[in-house]
């Protein structure tokens, strides 16, 4: 059996920026992307018999890979190879979907790890998809963007792979360059992080970014605000790192599809005791972010709300656990 475990992420600045499908070829975008100790695993294993067997939040049992109705385990099973005598697993302390925190993209990269790693250990010959020579992550992001069709960014499988507190940039939505924050930056936000749950997102993030950006404007004075955030995190000006969160929210609130009258009602409680507040993910629930100045008005948060919980920065990104 191998297993491998890979980190969800918040993002402070940016997100949205790096979906490319959205922009021009010009467009640059920008995401200051934090790795968080909320993981997710993958497991793999060869079965005594022929069969294929998948489970997740159900249990799929079909003689072929190809038959799964899992798309995203199906895709990466078929990409791989394995079309049979073989068993996935996917754990997770929060649910992979609709909950804005990137988890069904660290599952991805997870399980690709975990396949390629399986295909070494068997000896198997090399895959013929170019992509899966740039390793997990690549791999990854090709099966949810160019097989699937997901409508998505790509800072969750570069977080995922990566861990740490990253500065990232893209061209036509890819990574083009990341910056990883230091000692300072993992201090400043230890402890002083809550997640706190509002109303259950309708539909999946694909869907929800399709009909957003339709101009570049606001995009533009997002990914604008992930420099300073990250020279203020980086720098340890906890105030500013809160004041540009919030202009963060304020931004992404405008675009079609984040509206959320719970989430609203949260940040405007997470402000009126100094702190920072955005909605993560695509919008329309799922989790609101709260930076607060110290650990304690985090705890009193924590103890307020309802289903909440503290979280901190993850060092470590993509791993094999066994």
């Amino acid at each position: 059996m191998i297993i491998t475990k890979a980190p969800m992420r918040i993002t402070l600045a940016g997100g949205g920026t790096d979906v490319a499908s959205r922009f021009h070829d010009g467009f640059k975008g920008a995401t200051l992307s934090v790795a968080i100790t909320v993981p997710v695993w993958a497991t793999v294993s060869r079965r005594f018999d022929d069969d294929v067997v998948a489970c997740y939040r159900e249990v799929e049992r079909v003689d072929h890979a190809g038959k799964l109705k899992n798309e995203l385990i199906r895709a990466l099973l078929l990409e791989t190879e394995f079309v049979d005598r073989i068993e996935v697993h996917s754990i997770s302390q929060l649910p992979l979907a609709a909950c804005g925190l990137g988890g069904s993209s660290s599952f991805a990269v997870a399980l690709a790890y975990a396949l390629l790693l399986l295909r070494k250990e068997e000896g198997s010959p090399q895959l013929h998809n170019p992509y899966s020579k740039g390793g997990a992550r690549s791999l990854a992001q090709y099966v949810e963007l160019e097989k699937l069709k997901k409508n998505i960014g790509t800072q969750d499988h570069s977080i995922a792979d990566m861990g740490g507190i990253q500065k990232i940039t893209y061209t036509r939505g890819y990574m083009s360059e990341s910056v990883s924050l230091g000692y300072i930056a993992h201090a400043l936000l230890t402890e002083r992080m809550i997640l706190i749950p509002c109303a259950k997102r309708a539909g999946d993030a694909s869907a929800i970014l399709k009909d957003q950006f339709p101009n570049l404007s606001i995009a533009k004075q997002m990914a604008e605000l992930v420099p300073p955030c990250a020279e203020a995190l980086a720098n340890g000006y906890l105030g500013m790192v809160i004041e540009l969160l919030n202009q963060t929210w304020d931004l992404k609130n405008q675009l079609p599809g984040v509206a959320c009258a719970s989430a609203d009602v949260i940040a405007s409680e997470i402000r009126k005791r100094g702190g920072g507040a955005k909605l993560c993910g695509a919008g329309g629930g799922g989790y609101v972010l709260g930076l607060m100045q110290t650990p304690e008005d985090s705890q009193k948060l924590k103890n307020e709300f309802k289903g909440s919980f503290l979280i901190n920065p993850q060092y470590r990104g993509l791993e094999q656990l066994a």
